[in-house]
């Protein structure tokens, strides 16, 4: 573990090495549900780095109802978090993917509240359909 909780799988995702995340999933297992200081699994950090291929290559290998609806510290899943910083390719995937809108997040609010408070017109359209 690095100094902040961080696994090398959390490190690989949250730095973009998609081949460093492919050869780690493909050579040990891994609890999904692990989780660093701020307590994001390795989906939330891969969400954060806006990194599409990571998000769909963790949600083939590592997907469940549990994983992907995961909140972080702050209440946040990774929807929520794809939502806030407005990445609408990540959005569809997690919400292919089974991702829920209906969670209550921070101050109780759905990622569709989040959507409105931010101001994301297409995420909300997206959410809506």
């Amino acid at each position: 573990l690095h100094a902040e909780g961080a696994t090398c799988l959390h490190l690989a995702c949250s730095e973009g090495a998609g081949e460093i995340v492919s050869l780690l999933l493909d050579r040990h297992r891994w609890d999904p549900s692990q989780r660093n200081r701020e307590h994001r699994t390795v989906l939330h950090c891969a969400v954060i780095a806006q990194n599409s291929s990571i998000v769909n290559l963790l949600l083939k290998k590592m997907s469940t109802e549990d994983f992907i609806n995961i909140q972080d510290g702050h209440k946040m899943t990774a929807l929520m978090t794809a939502v806030k910083m407005n990445s609408k390719e990540i959005v569809h995937l997690l919400l292919d993917h089974g991702a829920s809108v209906s969670i209550l997040g921070p101050d109780e609010r759905t990622c569709l509240h989040l959507a409105v408070q931010c101001n994301k017109v297409e995420i909300v359209q997206v959410l809506m359909n």
